[in-house]
């Protein structure tokens, strides 16, 4: 999606991130090498995986206890595609 707005942003004549800031989400590898790069919150799908997978082999395995907890960070990538913000005072 972000990457369809990239493109509707440079066909009607909008600035990124002049004009306005673009985040995608996954972190697709590709978006590095878009006009601009594409600034994106990375997800790690293979840890996702993992996890997933040490989740329902929990509940399987223990079908009456509460199930363990997992918390997966996501990594902001900044690229050309977002600019920081002014700070005020």
């Amino acid at each position: 999606m972000a990457l369809g707005v990239l493109s509707a942003f440079s066909e009607t004549g909008i600035k990124v991130p002049d004009d306005v800031s673009v985040l995608g989400f996954d972190g697709l590898p590709e978006t590095e090498f878009y006009n601009p790069p594409l600034s994106t919150i990375y997800q790690d799908f293979g840890a996702l995986g993992e996890i997933a997978v040490e989740y329902l082999l929990d509940i399987i395995n223990r079908p009456n206890a509460e199930p363990n907890r997992y918390i997966l960070k996501p990594i902001l990538v900044s690229r050309k595609s977002t600019k920081a913000l002014a700070s005020k005072g």
